[in-house]
């Protein structure tokens, strides 16, 4: 039967709270009121007998817009998120702590973020490779299990969708990221709304499907090289044909 279990009251949320699932906890991703991003975690082992025992990291070092995204190659704890472009100055905020940011990169406004943690006190941060425009909403995440590989795609100001691939192999606390324009690749036409997408184990390939400005549903997918589809003209195509 359902049951409810309030989580903590603070940090308070100003955005739609992500849940992600590793082999020993959960952790809810969100924005708080203040614009930092925050991770309650929940350890499984601590969530027996109708137990919730939570706690919370906050991720200083750049305040965030929109929603951030999780994920957690080989035990390591990564986010992904846009950087505000307007930075607030009040507490509980705190930016450019300099015996904790003095080795890190400055992060840009209007940016890509990666932060991960890797079980000391404070976050690290990176800002992903400059894209070519604006970030326009939030990413959506896929993994690509056989080779631990996750991609962030995203709407950019020109209505291009954007894949950035990050790797971990040799090098889990960073890692690296390489940026695609799949919609110029697949000369496929500009989006206004955001991309959902999928990994299939059984072919490999990569899909992303979107909502284009001329109203239609299009398809991006990567089998070795990126392709479009207009989804809603072939399905329109196929109802408008005679039956046999």
């Amino acid at each position: 039967k359902w049951r409810h279990h309030p989580l903590p009251a603070a940090p308070r949320p100003a955005t739609d709270a992500v849940i992600t699932y590793t082999s020993s906890a959960l952790q809810v991703t969100y924005r708080t009121m203040f614009g930092a991003v925050c991770e309650q975690n929940l350890l499984l082992k601590d969530a027996e007998n109708d137990k919730r025992k939570w706690s919370h990291r906050l991720v200083f070092g750049s305040p965030a817009k929109g929603s951030p995204r999780g994920f957690s190659p080989k035990s390591i704890r990564h986010l992904v998120f846009r950087s505000a472009e307007k930075w607030p100055l009040r507490q509980p905020f705190v930016s450019g702590v300099k015996t904790v940011r003095e080795r890190e990169t400055p992060i840009p406004r209007s940016a890509l973020v990666h932060a991960w943690y890797d079980g000391k006190r404070f976050w690290h941060l990176e800002p992903i490779e400059n894209p070519a425009s604006e970030i326009v909403g939030d990413p959506c995440v896929i993994h690509n299990v056989p080779t631990t590989r996750f991609h962030f795609t995203y709407r950019d100001a020109r209505g291009h969708i954007i894949e950035t691939t990050f790797r971990s192999e040799d090098i889990p606390q960073g890692g690296s990221w390489q940026l695609a324009d799949p919609t110029t690749l697949a000369n496929a036409p500009p989006a206004a709304g955001e991309p959902a997408g999928l990994f299939s184990a059984r072919t490999g390939s990569r899909l992303y499907v979107y909502r284009g400005r001329d109203g239609h549903l299009h398809e991006l997918r990567f089998d070795g090289s990126w392709t479009h589809r207009d989804l809603t003209a072939a399905a329109t195509g196929s109802f408008s044909k005679p039956s046999r």
